[in-house]
């Protein structure tokens, strides 16, 4: 299972306490982050937008929805191609192929 921490303490040593609920990250003695403990399905990832800068922030704006109404503002074959990459991989999408087609 994966954890986000803030961005400021990528690549730096921390510490963990694990109980049966919950996972708590450390920087100095100071609590960092705290995540409900996820159970089931490895590989699972809990991430807290804050965490994340600003700027990779915004591409959580960026869903499904959003993507089909600006391949639709294009043209129809942008909205085909891009409605196919969407549907093609089920729930789990990757939106880099549509990414590719639009300088973000």
């Amino acid at each position: 299972m994966l954890y986000s921490v803030p961005y400021e303490y990528i690549k730096k040593k921390v510490d963990v306490r694990v109980t049966d609920t919950t996972i708590e990250i450390f920087y100095n003695h100071n609590r960092i982050a705290s995540h409900r403990r996820l159970k089931g399905r490895p590989g699972q990832y809990s991430t807290i937008t804050e965490h994340m800068p600003e700027d990779h922030q915004k591409y959580l704006e960026w869903n499904g929805d959003r993507f089909r109404k600006w391949a639709e503002r294009i043209g129809t074959s942008t909205y085909t191609a891009v409605n196919a990459i969407l549907t093609s991989k089920g729930k789990e999408w990757n939106n880099r192929p549509i990414e590719a087609a639009w300088d973000f």
